[in-house]
């Protein structure tokens, strides 16, 4: 586990702790999330749905950085236990094992309304984000194909027609020589077409070093961009343009295999699996007790 401290470029602020005195409880307000998980925007309240929504506020708050992040946050959200970059999410645990390129998720993955089709945007970066809605039980009706355990929506912040200029710039350090960048800024290009540019940057040298050859494993290097260009002619009439780029290079953590031999090297530690059993246990080896071979 390491440790993450993030700055934020944002206006001076001036606290005057006298007058938070005067606040009472009731002045107190319950934030109001909008969500879109009908097609339409409406209060999460509203929704009879069991959505777990999150604000780009939230998840820089919590360290979220790339999509496989959101189980740790999420009732009832899993991933995929295979290696490498591919994996599928589970809902209530319906999902799918299968996670070769072309393979179909049970669960069903949405970028500002673009069906990403691959288990390899399960860990896609997310940076300067509006929110994430993770959307529970099936939603064929709505999503089609391919959500019969759910469906997770990743909303991107969008540029803003006559909004000026404005973006945000964060930098966290943390052990293992991580760093993590993220700017993102918005701006206007004429009167009915603006633009939003932002990007991302994580290197982390990884927490595990390999005795024999002296390679790091669990290390990451990402780097990830995001144009995004609004054209609204009219007020009932605008058309959105995304490119997105992503470029990861990284070491998935060591894996150690249990069971390969005793300690003292005079063979297993996995009795023989009786007829008719089969195991499971993708990560278990045994050696057999004449040394004779391996199997699994």
């Amino acid at each position: 586990m390491y440790r993450t401290h993030f700055w934020t470029k944002q206006a001076p602020l001036i606290v005057l702790v006298g007058a938070l005195l005067h606040h009472s409880v009731a002045d107190a307000q319950i934030e109001e999330v909008i969500v879109t998980a009908q097609k339409r925007a409406e209060s999460l309240g509203d929704v009879p749905i069991a959505v777990s929504a999150f604000t780009g506020e939230t998840m820089k708050t919590l360290g979220i950085t790339n999509a496989s992040d959101l189980v740790e946050i999420t009732p009832g959200l899993t991933s995929g236990t295979q290696q490498g970059s591919n994996r599928n999410y589970f809902l209530r645990g319906v999902g799918t094992n299968d996670v070769h390129i072309t393979a179909a998720s049970a669960v069903g993955q949405y970028f500002d309304g673009i069906t990403l089709t691959s288990g390899f945007h399960a860990k896609a970066a997310l940076f300067d984000m509006e929110r994430v809605e993770i959307l529970k039980g099936p939603q064929n009706t709505l999503y089609g194909l391919n959500t019969t355990g759910g469906a997770v929506n990743y909303i991107s912040k969008q540029p803003e027609i006559d909004g000026g200029t404005q973006g945000s710039a964060s930098l966290g350090v943390g052990s293992n020589s991580r760093v993590e960048a993220e700017l993102a800024v918005g701006f206007d290009i004429t009167e009915t077409l603006a633009a939003r540019v932002a990007i991302q940057s994580i290197n982390d040298d990884g927490a595990f070093s390999s005795i024999s050859n002296g390679e790091r494993y669990g290390d990451d290097d990402t780097k990830a961009g995001r144009l995004t260009l609004l054209w609204q002619p009219t007020d009932a009439a605008s058309v959105t343009f995304n490119l997105h780029g992503l470029t990861s290079n990284n070491n998935s953590t060591a894996v150690k295999a249990a069971g390969t031999r005793s300690a003292d090297g005079s063979g297993g530690l996995c009795a023989d699996a009786p007829l008719g059993v089969i195991d499971f246990d993708r990560n278990t080896n045994c050696l057999g007790r004449d040394g004779g071979g391996t199997g699994e």
